[in-house]
């Protein structure tokens, strides 16, 4: 610079033309760097948006909407945003079962579309059935791909605030961003991880959108593509061949696969200390959290014999007071050490455990080789997931001092309804048009059957009881299938092949009807719906009609519809699928009924029915469409977070539970006001000419009785209503129950 200004001064330049030179120079030198390993400076910011979509109508149709949202708003950034702005969904890139999943199909991510870097993986179920797009050879990541973003269709994201917030972040690290949530307690659906202490753990609300570092993605395809190369005829490293909770699954692999180093701070101490001093631990933290448990790792030496190894494989980990003990992890290692644990005293004794360098000079001192010791200070940092105050389950304003209130940049779209996620063209399914058909056996008739029919039973229309004996004081029917402990694969296609038939007679009976005088007064009409729908449940699923309404009315029952909780099953494999687990309740169309008469059956009766359909309507190429409301578990196995987000219409199991007071909690509310609308309706459309008016506050109190009063016949003499009023609010006797 004094150079730059002594020229100036003697060829008479002003020092605005020097700062110019200066500023010249400086872009000259930073874009010449890229020889050395630095990027352009010029070179766009790639992020990518990931969207977690399905295929039928209306999913399809809210991915395409914010696709188009985030494009735009990516187009209005201002000038100097130098950001590049890629948007795909999910779906339309993989033809593939598991994608939904995430894990399943970030090894393919970064599949060698020009990455130079990028392993080429062995062919799978995911690479080969890349779109076109893919397979000419786009890249997706690439290496100016600085953070990848996964969210839901119902995510809403302010792009522009994003991108400030994510600058605050450190992209070079393996970054792991979202809103956690936590378990209450071990689950089932989490395969009971952490079992002694799940509250600790968390993992993703995956509508609010989670976001990935690309070196932690980078991280994750590593460790797929080197187990495929060691192990190619082997499962990957995962805790069960079932996927279940796409953002739960994630964040455990992430938490026991992938680890980030970082030099031990006692590696600055100075050599005369290190020369002779007692083996010690090194133990492993969150680089996310601080919040999350450590573990100790122990060195272990090379005399020791092969029996003392297997000893020493089969032993736990220690773990802090807070770190639940969880076997399906692999133990921690440094230097292909094994765990051991000190003694009581806390000081490691063993003559046998020391350091892999470790030496006992003549005076029968311990010492470590140079060479070794900078392996034994390095501590493995675990990833979990970091909260961030701008990614919210919903939208809202952190409360405190003004520097923290950040509005929520990118957020879920919470349901206060069942359907409230949904385009404004889901009008809910008439209660007419759905059948329900409960699964039982004649051990469970008693102990069952009566919590349903004090419950949800008597706000639907058509509802049957399938069992194994007829029992005429329920009533139930007989499927003529002998019952089995587990899978009831003949038992339930059995099951759905009685109600088909009784279905197309109810259908056909009313087409009869109608076409023979149609001259059908207000009440008769009203009678004719036609069955639309069949909704299979167990004996003990807990459901809201009126949830069940909802979900429904937002599909095209002329439409293949195979809907429910979704399950999959050996994703990793070619011979994967995905499948409606049944204690949810499995929602089937007429269409879809009929190709599973026509098409599926089962290996032997006691083959798990729920798994035999998935995988026979794959094998037609039909799809299993997820729903959120549906919950194949109880209430206290999900997060609260999540079940006030997807408003559910379902859960499984009586264990450990009240499921009255379960029902009366989360469904009452809305079938009883179910039932009172539709009573409104009816008495609004009777003074509108359809019969005689009806004017007494009395009848509608009537219609919003106790839900248990609706199972019991009442005297309608003195009521002052139409006894076709009362048959369409279907007054529920045990005949009722047989009207088909």
């Amino acid at each position: 610079m004094k150079i730059l200004n002594c020229i100036a001064i003697d060829i008479g330049i002003s020092s605005k033309f020097v700062i110019f030179i200066v500023l010249f120079l400086t872009k000259l030198t930073t874009s010449t760097a890229t020889s050395s390993g630095v990027l352009n400076a010029k070179e766009p910011i790639e992020v990518v948006f990931l969207i977690r979509s399905q295929t039928a109508s209306p999913h399809n149709q809210l991915g395409q909407q914010l696709k188009v949202n985030l494009t735009r708003q990516a187009v209005q950034l201002p000038p100097d945003y130098n950001y590049n702005i890629k948007v795909q969904i999910l779906h339309e890139l993989f033809n593939y079962p598991g994608e939904w999943t995430l894990l399943h199909i970030i090894p393919h991510l970064l599949y060698a579309h020009g990455a130079k870097e990028t392993t080429t993986t062995p062919s799978s179920p995911a690479t080969s059935k890349l779109t076109k797009q893919i397979d000419n050879g786009m890249e997706l990541i690439t290496n100016l791909t600085r953070w990848i973003i996964f969210c839901e269709e119902t995510t809403s994201v302010n792009v522009r605030q994003l991108m400030d917030r994510l600058m605050e972040e450190n992209h070079q690290e393996p970054l792991f961003l979202g809103h956690p949530l936590y378990d209450r307690e071990p689950t089932i659906i989490h395969h009971f991880a952490f079992f002694e202490n799940p509250k600790w753990f968390p993992y993703p609300m995956l509508g609010a959108g989670i976001v990935f570092s690309r070196p932690l993605l980078k991280s994750i395809a590593d460790i797929f593509s080197h187990h495929n190369k060691q192990q190619q005829h082997q499962p990957p490293l995962l805790h069960s061949e079932f996927s279940i909770d796409a953002g739960h699954e994630l964040a455990r692999f992430i938490y026991d696969n992938v680890q980030m180093s970082e030099p031990d701070p006692a590696e600055e101490e100075s050599e005369e200390d290190e020369a002779v001093r007692p083996v010690k631990t090194a133990t492993t933290s969150s680089l996310n959290d601080s919040k999350s448990p450590d573990v100790t790792i122990y060195y272990r030496t090379t005399t020791t014999t092969s029996r003392q190894q297997q000893q020493q494989q089969n032993e736990l980990h220690t773990h802090s007071p807070t770190q639940p003990q969880a076997s399906s992890q692999p133990p921690l290692t440094v230097d292909n050490t094994h765990p051991h644990p000190p003694n009581d005293d806390g000081v490691d004794n063993a003559s046998d455990f020391r350091h892999p360098n470790e030496i006992i000079d003549d005076d029968g001192r311990s010492k470590v080789l140079p060479s070794a010791r900078k392996q034994k200070k390095k501590t493995m940092q675990k990833i979990i997931l970091k909260k961030t105050s701008y990614i919210c389950p919903e939208a809202n304003w952190e409360t405190g001092k003004p520097k923290h209130n950040k509005a929520c940049v990118m957020y879920a779209n919470i349901e206060r309804t069942a359907g409230a996620a949904m385009p404004e063209s889901c009008i809910p399914a008439k209660r007419d048009e759905i059948y329900f058909a409960v699964k039982t056996c004649s051990k469970f008739h008693k102990e069952r059957l009566p919590i349903i029919q004090s419950t949800w039973a008597p706000y639907a229309k058509h509802i049957h009881y399938y069992s194994d004996v007829e029992d005429a004081n329920i009533p139930t029917i007989n499927t003529g299938i002998v019952n089995v402990e587990m899978g009831h694969c003949a038992k339930t296609l059995q099951i759905l092949k009685l109600a088909l038939r009784d279905i197309e007679n109810h259908n056909n009976k009313n087409n009869n009807k109608n076409g023979n005088n149609m001259q059908n007064n207000f009440f008769e009409q009203k009678e004719s719906h036609q069955i639309r729908w069949l909704l299979l449940t167990d004996d003990d699923t807990l459901l809201s009609v009126s949830g069940v309404c909802q979900v429904l009315g937002c599909y095209n029952s002329m439409d293949e519809i195979y809907m429910g909780e979704r399950y999959g099953y050996r994703l990793h494999a070619p011979d994967g699928f995905n499948y409606i687990t049944g204690g949810g309740g499995i929602a089937f169309s007429l269409p879809t009924l009929r190709r599973i008469v026509q098409h599926c059956s089962c290996p032997t009766p006691a083959a798990p029915d729920d798994m035999i359909l998935g995988s026979c309507l794959h094998t037609l190429q039909m799809k299993a469409l997820h729903s959120a409301h549906f919950h194949q578990a109880r209430p206290n196995d999900y997060p609260s977070e999540r079940l006030k987000h997807d408003r559910p219409v379902s859960f499984h199991k009586f264990w450990q539970i009240d499921p009255r007071e379960v029902y009366h909690q989360w469904f009452y509310e809305e079938d009883d006001r179910m039932l009172l609308r539709e009573a409104k309706d009816i008495i609004e459309e009777v003074n509108h000419g359809h019969g005689h008016p009806i004017q007494s506050e009395d009848n509608i109190n009537y219609y919003h009785k106790n839900r248990n009063l609706l199972a019991k016949p009442e005297d309608i003499h003195d009521l002052n209503v139409p006894v076709s009023l009362i048959a369409t609010l279907h007054q529920h006797s045990k005949e009722r129950h047989v009207d088909l």
